[in-house]
C-alpha cells in the first residue's frame, strides 16, 4: 500500500516537472528564433543603404559622371540644377573628377545608422587605389579614422546618396565656370607622345581598368548565414553597364564591355559576391592584390594607343 501511494503522488509530480521543461524550452526556442529574425531583418534593411553606397563607389571607380548622377536622390538634383543653374553631371565631373586622377575603392566594409528613411553609412575598413606618377599602383587602407561618410536617404521607395553628403558641393558648383548646356568634361589623359597617338578606348585615358578578376572589388567575402535576397545566392548579377550581354555598341561597332570584362556578370554588392550576407571573411583578390585595379592591357598604362 505504501509503495502504490508513493507511486500514485510521485506521477502528477513528474507531469508537472515535464510540463515546466517543456515550456522553458519553447521559450528558449522562441527567444532564439525571434533574435534571428530580428537579425534578418536588420540585414535586409541595410542592403538598400549599402548597395546605394557601393552603386556611388562604384562610379567613383569608373570615373562615369553619368552612372554617378543616377547614385543621387533625383528630387535634390533638380533642386540643385534650379539654385545653381549648372548641369548636374557637368557640376559632379568638376568636383570628383576634375584632376583627372582615377581612384578605385575596394574591400569596403559599413558601419550603418538607421534612422526611419535616413542612414549614415561610414566606411570602417577598406582600401583606396591610384596611381602614382611612377605608374605604379599606390594602396592606402582606410579605416574609421579617415571619416569618410555617406548620407543615404530612401525616396519614391528607393535609396539614393543625399547631396548632403557633400557640403561644398553647391559652393564648388556655383563658383566654377561651368554653364547650362556645355559638355560634360572628360578626366585629362597624359599628354599624347605624338600626333599619331589617340586616347584608349578600353581605359578611357586613365591607363587602369577594374581588375577582370575581381571587377574592381579588390577581393571576395567567403562565409555568411543568410542568403542574399539580390543575387539568391549565386554571388553575382547582370552587368548593369551591358545588361549581361559583356558587349556594348560604340560608335563604330560592338566591343567588349570593360565594366565586366565580357563575362556579362558582375560580383553581386549586397554580399560581395558571396552570396550570403552576415559575417564573412574578406579575401584580397590574388589577381590584382586587393587593390582592384590593373594597369590597361591595351596601352601598357600610357592612356595612349597609337592611332
Amino acid at each position: 500500500m505504501r509503495l502504490s501511494s508513493l507511486r500514485n503522488s510521485l506521477v502528477p509530480l513528474l507531469l508537472v516537472i515535464l510540463l515546466v521543461l517543456t515550456a522553458l524550452a519553447l521559450g528558449c526556442g522562441s527567444s532564439a528564433t525571434t533574435t534571428q529574425t530580428q537579425e534578418e531583418e536588420q540585414t535586409e534593411q541595410e542592403a538598400g543603404p549599402k548597395t546605394a553606397a557601393n552603386r556611388f563607389y562604384r562610379a567613383i571607380n569608373d570615373l562615369d559622371a553619368e552612372k554617378l548622377a543616377a547614385v543621387f536622390d533625383p528630387d535634390e538634383i533638380g533642386d540643385f540644377e534650379d539654385v545653381s543653374g549648372v548641369l548636374f553631371e557637368t557640376a559632379l565631373e568638376n568636383f570628383f573628377f576634375g584632376t583627372g586622377e582615377a581612384l578605385k575603392f575596394s574591400s569596403l566594409k559599413y558601419d550603418v545608422d538607421l534612422d526611419g528613411d535616413e542612414a549614415t553609412i561610414t566606411i570602417i575598413k577598406g582600401k583606396v587605389s591610384s596611381m602614382g606618377g611612377d605608374g605604379e599602383i599606390v594602396t592606402e587602407t582606410l579605416s574609421r579614422d579617415d571619416d569618410i561618410v555617406l548620407l543615404i536617404v530612401k525616396n519614391h521607395g528607393k535609396w539614393y546618396v543625399s547631396l548632403d553628403s557633400f557640403p561644398d558641393f553647391l559652393a564648388d558648383a556655383t563658383a566654377s565656370n561651368a554653364t547650362p548646356g556645355t559638355t560634360n568634361p572628360q578626366p585629362s589623359p597624359q599628354p599624347a607622345p605624338s600626333t599619331n597617338y589617340v586616347t584608349c578606348r578600353t581605359c578611357g585615358g586613365t591607363g587602369v581598368i577594374n581588375c577582370l578578376e575581381c571587377q574592381g572589388q579588390g577581393g571576395f567575402y567567403i562565409g555568411g548565414d543568410v542568403i542574399c535576397p539580390d543575387c539568391a545566392g549565386g554571388g553575382v548579377v547582370a552587368c548593369y553597364w551591358c545588361d549581361g550581354t559583356g558587349v556594348v555598341e560604340g560608335g563604330d561597332g560592338w566591343y567588349t564591355c570593360d565594366v565586366c570584362g565580357g563575362n556579362g556578370n558582375l560580383y553581386c554588392d549586397s554580399c560581395g559576391g558571396s552570396g550570403f550576407l552576415g559575417e564573412s571573411v574578406w579575401q584580397d583578390c590574388p589577381r590584382c592584390g586587393g587593390s582592384g585595379i590593373e594597369g590597361c592591357p591595351d596601352c601598357d598604362g600610357s592612356g595612349w594607343v597609337r592611332s
